[in-house]
């Protein structure tokens, strides 16, 4: 499983996809997950289809079909609009000085150059298109006295007065694809429905942070000091096992604090009365430093230093 990018899915091809949701067609499955014992909270929703896909690989066409899953993340829609909206108050207070009189500022007396500004502040503020952009003109005559071979007249003084105005009807057409994201997968539906989906993918951070602890510490598996592909191999394999066992001795170390509503402190010697609970932290590295520091033995004449052996009860 794995989200496509934009490259792979463009904007006009997702609002393609969007557009029977938008529409009322196409139902949306409304994805929850437990908040506290008594209550779920809603993450998510979506619907899944099926697309054929085609591809030319060494002269032969290939074609299968693709499990495509739709997902609109609730918090991830939420920021984003939060974002949109803060995005569009500071290109308007940008458009709004542009042309505005101030010692050692540029003064637009083109109108041609006064929209190509706006339209740069819209694309720097990725609000193009949100605005409604009006440009108004004023002139101004005034008398000006004869001088010298010059002779009397009036002048016309020309400005121009950049206004700006939300287009409501674009901004609710671009919050309403905020937080869509298309991923892919081979699990047919009866083994992987789409709640399962959603919930598998918010917890791949986990998987992540596994192949972490492998390319660095505390496994090191980079850089590979070895020459030989079969004891290449042979590292992996052993560090894979390590691997399991941290990430087993983490999850029963958080389970039992879980299940025993404890926390635990002096993890931290910078910090030695920081607690931690079972959700976050603490993660099977801080434990073993826990168990597994060695410490200078008290009253040694050598000053020799020992490994701490706590109980693992």
């Amino acid at each position: 499983m794995c989200p496509v990018a934009q490259t792979q899915l463009p904007a006009q091809e997702l609002d393609r996809y969007l557009q029977p949701v938008w529409s009322g067609e196409q139902q949306v499955i409304a994805v929850h997950r437990a908040k506290t014992e008594e209550e779920d909270e809603p993450i998510a929703e979506g619907f899944e289809q099926s697309v054929v896909c085609s591809a030319n690989v060494a002269g032969q066409s290939l074609n299968w079909s693709e499990r495509q899953v739709l997902v609109r993340s609730v918090k991830l829609a939420t920021a984003a609009t939060a974002a949109l909206h803060a995005r569009l108050s500071k290109a308007q207070a940008a458009l709004a000085q542009l042309n505005a009189h101030k010692q050692g500022k540029k003064v637009y007396h083109d109108a041609d150059a006064l929209q190509q500004a706006a339209q740069a502040i819209c694309k720097q503020h990725q609000v193009e298109g949100l605005l409604r952009l009006q440009i108004e003109e004023q002139a101004s005559s005034r008398a000006v006295r004869a001088y010298g071979s010059y002779p009397a007249e009036i002048r016309v003084e020309r400005s121009w007065h950049l206004h700006s105005e939300v287009d409501e009807a674009a901004v609710s057409a671009a919050i309403r694809r905020l937080g869509w994201r298309v991923y892919v997968t081979n699990h047919p539906h009866p083994t992987l429905s789409l709640e399962q989906v959603v919930l598998a993918y918010r917890e791949e951070y986990l998987v992540e942070r596994g192949f972490g602890r492998v390319i660095g510490k505390p496994l090191s598996l980079s850089p590979m000091y070895v020459h030989s592909d079969q004891r290449a191999t042979g590292l992996i394999h052993l560090l894979s096992l390590a691997l399991r066992l941290l990430t087993v001795l983490e999850w029963r170390c958080r389970q039992r604090l879980a299940d025993q509503h404890e926390s635990v402190a002096g993890l931290y010697a910078g910090n030695p009365k920081l607690t931690f609970f079972s959700l976050v932290e603490p993660s099977a590295w801080t434990w073993l430093l826990l168990f597994l520091t060695p410490r200078r033995q008290s009253g040694s004449p050598l000053g020799m230093w020992v490994t701490s052996k706590r109980p693992l009860t």
